[in-house]
Protein backbone atom coordinates (compact mmCIF):
# COMPACT_ATOMS: atom_id res chain seq x y z
CA UNK A 1 0.00 0.00 0.00
CA UNK A 2 2.84 2.40 0.84
CA UNK A 3 4.77 1.74 -2.38
CA UNK A 4 1.63 1.82 -4.52
CA UNK A 5 0.70 5.22 -3.05
CA UNK A 6 4.22 6.65 -2.79
CA UNK A 7 3.51 9.82 -4.79
CA UNK A 8 0.60 10.82 -2.55
CA UNK A 9 2.26 9.74 0.70
CA UNK A 10 5.83 10.90 0.09
CA UNK A 11 5.62 13.32 -2.84
CA UNK A 12 5.37 16.53 -0.83
CA UNK A 13 8.21 15.78 1.55
CA UNK A 14 11.97 15.93 1.49
CA UNK A 15 13.06 13.72 -1.46
CA UNK A 16 15.97 12.24 0.51
CA UNK A 17 13.72 11.24 3.42
CA UNK A 18 11.12 9.87 0.98
CA UNK A 19 13.81 7.88 -0.85
CA UNK A 20 15.09 6.49 2.46
CA UNK A 21 11.59 5.40 3.51
CA UNK A 22 10.89 3.82 0.12
CA UNK A 23 14.26 2.02 0.22
CA UNK A 24 13.27 0.65 3.64
CA UNK A 25 9.97 -0.72 2.33
CA UNK A 26 11.66 -2.30 -0.71
CA UNK A 27 14.27 -3.80 1.64
CA UNK A 28 11.46 -5.31 3.73
CA UNK A 29 10.15 -7.03 0.61
CA UNK A 30 13.62 -8.34 -0.22
CA UNK A 31 13.98 -10.18 3.09
CA UNK A 32 10.31 -10.73 3.92
CA UNK A 33 10.62 -14.44 4.62
CA UNK A 34 13.81 -14.44 6.70
CA UNK A 35 12.16 -13.68 10.06
CA UNK A 36 9.50 -16.31 9.49
CA UNK A 37 12.11 -18.93 8.54
CA UNK A 38 14.01 -18.19 11.74
CA UNK A 39 10.82 -18.32 13.80
CA UNK A 40 9.87 -21.68 12.29
CA UNK A 41 13.35 -23.01 12.99
CA UNK A 42 13.26 -21.93 16.63
CA UNK A 43 9.67 -23.04 17.18
CA UNK A 44 8.41 -25.49 14.55
CA UNK A 45 4.82 -25.32 15.84
CA UNK A 46 2.77 -23.29 13.34
CA UNK A 47 0.57 -22.14 16.24
CA UNK A 48 3.37 -20.57 18.31
CA UNK A 49 2.99 -17.16 16.68
CA UNK A 50 -0.78 -17.20 17.20
CA UNK A 51 -0.33 -17.90 20.90
CA UNK A 52 1.99 -14.90 21.21
CA UNK A 53 0.43 -12.47 18.73
CA UNK A 54 -1.01 -10.16 21.38
CA UNK A 55 2.34 -9.82 23.17
CA UNK A 56 4.15 -9.34 19.85
CA UNK A 57 1.86 -6.52 18.73
CA UNK A 58 2.04 -4.92 22.20
CA UNK A 59 5.85 -5.01 22.01
CA UNK A 60 5.93 -3.49 18.50
CA UNK A 61 3.43 -0.81 19.54
CA UNK A 62 5.54 -0.01 22.61
CA UNK A 63 8.70 0.39 20.54
CA UNK A 64 6.86 2.60 18.01
CA UNK A 65 5.49 4.71 20.86
CA UNK A 66 8.98 5.21 22.32
CA UNK A 67 10.28 6.27 18.90
CA UNK A 68 7.35 8.67 18.47
CA UNK A 69 7.94 10.17 21.91
CA UNK A 70 11.56 10.74 20.93
CA UNK A 71 10.53 12.55 17.75
CA UNK A 72 8.04 14.68 19.68
CA UNK A 73 10.71 15.53 22.26
CA UNK A 74 13.52 16.31 19.79
CA UNK A 75 11.91 17.68 16.61
CA UNK A 76 10.20 21.05 17.16
CA UNK A 77 6.44 20.99 16.63
CA UNK A 78 6.71 23.73 13.99
CA UNK A 79 8.89 21.39 11.92
CA UNK A 80 6.65 18.32 12.19
CA UNK A 81 3.22 20.01 12.28
CA UNK A 82 1.57 17.20 14.23
CA UNK A 83 2.12 14.88 17.15
CA UNK A 84 4.25 11.97 15.95
CA UNK A 85 2.89 9.89 18.81
CA UNK A 86 -0.69 10.42 17.64
CA UNK A 87 0.23 9.75 14.01
CA UNK A 88 1.87 6.41 14.87
CA UNK A 89 -0.81 5.19 17.26
CA UNK A 90 -3.03 2.29 16.24
CA UNK A 91 -6.03 4.41 17.18
CA UNK A 92 -5.05 6.84 14.44
CA UNK A 93 -5.56 4.27 11.68
CA UNK A 94 -8.63 2.61 13.21
CA UNK A 95 -10.13 6.05 13.84
CA UNK A 96 -9.59 6.98 10.23
CA UNK A 97 -11.20 3.76 9.04
CA UNK A 98 -14.19 4.30 11.33
CA UNK A 99 -14.55 7.80 9.91
CA UNK A 100 -14.38 6.56 6.30
CA UNK A 101 -16.82 3.74 6.90
CA UNK A 102 -19.30 6.08 8.64
CA UNK A 103 -18.94 4.34 12.00
CA UNK A 104 -17.77 7.49 13.81
CA UNK A 105 -20.26 10.30 13.54
CA UNK A 106 -18.67 13.18 15.41
CA UNK A 107 -15.04 12.71 14.50
CA UNK A 108 -12.81 15.24 12.83
CA UNK A 109 -12.67 15.26 9.06
CA UNK A 110 -9.16 16.71 9.10
CA UNK A 111 -6.76 15.34 6.50
CA UNK A 112 -4.53 12.52 7.67
CA UNK A 113 -1.35 10.91 6.40
CA UNK A 114 -3.44 8.15 4.81
CA UNK A 115 -5.98 10.60 3.38
CA UNK A 116 -4.95 10.07 -0.26
CA UNK A 117 -5.04 6.25 0.05
CA UNK A 118 -8.30 4.68 -1.14
CA UNK A 119 -10.30 3.02 1.65
CA UNK A 120 -10.28 -0.27 -0.22
CA UNK A 121 -6.45 -0.31 -0.17
CA UNK A 122 -6.32 0.46 3.56
CA UNK A 123 -8.76 -2.35 4.28
CA UNK A 124 -6.77 -4.73 2.06
CA UNK A 125 -3.58 -3.81 3.94
CA UNK A 126 -5.21 -4.56 7.30
CA UNK A 127 -6.66 -7.82 5.97
CA UNK A 128 -3.27 -8.95 4.66
CA UNK A 129 -1.64 -7.94 7.94
CA UNK A 130 -4.12 -10.13 9.81
CA UNK A 131 -3.56 -13.01 7.38
CA UNK A 132 0.21 -12.69 7.84
CA UNK A 133 -0.25 -13.83 11.43
CA UNK A 134 -2.02 -17.06 10.55
CA UNK A 135 -0.15 -20.34 11.14
CA UNK A 136 0.42 -21.35 7.52
CA UNK A 137 1.07 -17.93 6.00
CA UNK A 138 4.00 -17.78 3.57
CA UNK A 139 5.18 -14.32 2.47
CA UNK A 140 6.70 -15.81 -0.68
CA UNK A 141 3.16 -16.41 -1.97
CA UNK A 142 2.07 -12.78 -1.59
CA UNK A 143 1.74 -10.33 -4.49
CA UNK A 144 4.51 -7.77 -4.83
CA UNK A 145 4.04 -4.13 -5.75
CA UNK A 146 5.27 -3.63 -9.31
CA UNK A 147 7.25 -0.58 -8.22
CA UNK A 148 9.52 -2.71 -6.01
CA UNK A 149 10.88 -4.29 -9.19
CA UNK A 150 11.22 -0.83 -10.75
CA UNK A 151 13.26 0.28 -7.72
CA UNK A 152 15.52 -2.80 -7.87
CA UNK A 153 16.12 -2.39 -11.62
CA UNK A 154 17.02 1.27 -11.15
CA UNK A 155 19.43 0.36 -8.36
CA UNK A 156 21.05 -2.36 -10.48
CA UNK A 157 21.42 0.17 -13.34
CA UNK A 158 23.37 2.56 -11.11
CA UNK A 159 20.67 5.18 -10.60
CA UNK A 160 21.37 7.56 -7.69
CA UNK A 161 18.89 6.17 -5.16
CA UNK A 162 19.33 9.01 -2.65
CA UNK A 163 16.35 10.82 -4.14
CA UNK A 164 14.69 8.04 -6.17
CA UNK A 165 10.97 8.32 -5.50
CA UNK A 166 9.65 8.39 -9.06
CA UNK A 167 9.85 5.76 -11.76
CA UNK A 168 6.61 4.24 -12.87
CA UNK A 169 6.35 0.45 -13.20
CA UNK A 170 6.11 -0.86 -16.73
CA UNK A 171 2.73 -2.32 -17.57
Amino acid sequence: MLLDNRDALFGGGDPQVAALMLWHFVEEIEHRSSGLMLSRYLSPSPWYRIRHVRRTFAHVAGVADEIAQGFDRIVPFAERGASTRELLSGAFLTGELRQRLGLRRNGSAAPTIFGPVPTRELLAMLWRLALSQTPYHDPADQPLPAWADTWMRAYENGVDMRTFVAGQPER
